[in-house]
């Protein structure tokens, strides 16, 4: 069943959406990507470029579908430059032996273009040349498959995850409870120990399964999807490097084409806001504002999160102006439905101080806090934890959850809010707030081992609740928001700044003092 699943997968893509699968194939194959087409107009042919496991370039040119001879006479210009220009690149040392050259499709090569490839393979070798070795469906296909390993679904229950995962609407929110535990299901987060080879086949597993399952949010378009999906796959990849300890070279590709993916799925929903011409309605008018304020917020910590990653990364952004004008125009119109929300707020309001809008970005965070101490507090209904999800907490707001049993009063897990504004020196503002502020006991999670961060349910986390004292020594309170030397928070996250953006929007629940002090490290 998985090979039918891989094989319909397989023949639905363009060369561009296998470009990126067939690298994390050809990595766990033991090969160093050192270049990947952008698809421009100097490209001499290659896709992608590499080196294998004893140091000989190796080029690729990918394409979609059967070749029959046709295809092939279209293509001849890009097979030449292939086969004839030595690859340049500042990795390739001077003295690299010459490059072989793959022609590469994940449809079928008809046996006159085989032919037509042996005829030009015997003329290449005449004048120094080639080969040319094609590569069509069946061979990709099988490698595809080998790839993966053992870590593949095989018992029912893993069987049942996975097709309800790939079958699932590519338009909705993505079931992330149900893809993380997958995830995590596929990799040996579990064992005692994992051999390093073990290590690089279970995480290029794992890149793989994610792009079989978000096929249909590829289809659909579902940015929001593919964002999480793809930063799901990535943290799993961390949690078991940083379990096991292993070095770099046998995860970190993997990683790396996870955080890219997450990345394009920002930059093609900064792309698609920019273009957007309903005002970011959707569906019928009389249904739509129960859930535009919850999807506007959306929108502003993801594009936010794009802004934030390039100003950490410091790398240029064509979209910096776009995201300055739509975070200044649209952050008023999110809506908080829980404590899910809150990473959501504090990356629009961390982008807006970046942008030079300071008093606008402390007023979201004052804002917050004060509905958190209404809502939380003694006279309040309770305020959503960060277990829930926007969908549900919508759904608990219109009395659609009539059978739950938590208790949401008099306790929160928004203390960083309070540390984000003593870090501003908001004196003032806080002792306005600090009488209501104390009614809240305030929940953290101590987690003892740092790789358990990274997992969506921790195994061996104690729960702390305390109350803000009253009187509060204003030094204590500074010295407690700066204090960094008891952050948990695993080395392959923290030196990872950008991508520790990605993870807040996405594994709420982990919004706490330690992370947004690691974060404010590296903005302020």
């Amino acid at each position: 069943m998985i090979e039918r699943v891989i094989e319909n997968w397989l023949t639905s893509l363009n060369e561009r959406q296998y470009q990126m699968p067939f690298c994390q194939l050809l990595a766990s194959e033991g090969e160093k990507i050192l270049y990947v087409s952008t698809h421009g107009q100097l490209e001499l042919g290659i896709d992608i470029l590499s080196i294998d496991a004893v140091g000989a370039p190796r080029g690729y040119q990918l394409k979609q579908g059967d070749i029959a001879m046709s295809e092939w006479r279209k293509c001849q210009d890009e097979v030449v430059q292939l086969v004839e220009s030595h690859p340049s690149n500042p990795a390739l040392p001077s003295d690299a032996p010459a490059h072989k050259s793959f022609f590469v499709t994940n449809g079928t090569i008809k046996d006159p273009v085989l032919n037509a490839i042996n005829q030009r393979n015997e003329a290449w070798k005449r004048r120094g040349y080639g080969p040319l070795t094609p590569v069509g469906h069946e061979e990709l296909l099988a490698r595809f498959r080998k790839a993966h390993g053992k870590y593949l679904p095989e018992s029912p229950t893993d069987l049942k995850a996975f097709l309800e995962l790939y079958t699932a609407e590519g338009q909705a929110p993505l079931s992330k409870e149900s893809f993380v535990n997958f995830i995590e299901t596929i990799l040996p987060l579990e064992a005692a120990h994992v051999a390093g080879l073990d290590i690089r086949r279970a995480t290029a597993s794992a890149v793989l399964l994610t792009n079989y399952l978000t096929q249909n949010h590829v289809a659909h378009r579902n940015h929001w999807a593919l964002f999480e999906a793809w930063v799901i796959a990535g943290t799993a990849v961390l949690s078991l490097a940083a379990k096991s300890k292993a070095p770099a070279k046998f995860w970190e590709y993997s990683f790396k084409l996870c955080e890219e993916q997450a990345y394009a799925a920002l930059h093609d929903l900064c792309e698609e806001c920019l273009g957007n011409t309903t005002l970011f309605t959707q569906g019928s008018p009389l249904s739509d504002g129960y859930v535009y304020g919850a999807r506007m917020l959306i929108l502003c910590g993801l594009i936010a999160a794009h802004r934030l990653a390039h100003i950490v990364n410091k790398s240029p952004d064509t979209y910096a102006d776009f995201a300055d004008e739509f975070l200044f125009m649209h952050w008023k119109k999110g809506k908080a439905w829980g404590e899910s929300a809150v990473p959501f707020f504090v990356l629009t309001a961390l982008a807006l101080e970046s942008s030079g809008k300071q008093m606008i970005a402390e007023g979201i965070i004052l804002n917050l806090i004060r509905a958190i101490c209404a809502l939380s507090g003694p006279n309040g209904g309770g305020f959503p934890n960060p277990y829930w999800d926007p969908e549900k907490c919508l759904r608990l707001q219109v009395g659609l959850e009539p059978n739950h049993s938590e208790d949401f009063v008099r306790h929160s897990y928004t203390q960083s809010l309070v540390h984000l504004l003593v870090r501003r020196w908001r004196r003032q503002a806080l002792r306005s707030l600090w009488e209501d502020i104390t009614f809240v006991n305030f929940a953290s999670l101590r987690i003892q081992e740092p790789h358990e961060w990274l997992r969506w349910r921790s195994s061996n986390a104690v729960l702390d609740t305390r109350s803000a004292p009253q009187p509060q020594s204003w030094k204590a309170l500074l010295e407690e928001s700066e204090d960094r030397s008891s952050i948990t928070i695993p080395s392959e996250l923290e030196q990872r700044p950008a991508f520790l953006l990605f993870f807040l929007l996405v594994y709420q629940h982990r919004f706490q003092p330690d992370s947004v002090k690691l974060l404010d490290h590296y903005l302020l």
